[in-house]
């Protein structure tokens, strides 16, 4: 499952627009959220030349859950 929203910077204001979900008629954002089965999430914030940002979450359900620190080497 797939979330998106753009020209938003703040972490709060991202969350609730994705559980408000104004104008999407599927209301496809909050159902995501929402779903409980879904138990891994991949984050993406990133600049976008027209909306100035743009936020991804990819959630999907995995067996095993695996932390991994992308920092490191």
């Amino acid at each position: 499952a797939e979330c998106c929203t753009y020209a938003r910077d703040n972490a709060v204001d991202i969350v609730m627009s994705f559980l408000i979900d104004r104008g999407v008629s599927s209301l496809g954002h909050r159902k995501n959220c929402l779903d409980g089965t879904l138990n891994a999430m991949g984050v993406s914030f990133q600049e976008h030349k027209t909306y100035g940002n743009n936020t991804v979450l990819d959630l999907t359900r995995v067996n095993e859950v695996h932390l991994v620190d992308l920092r490191r080497n």
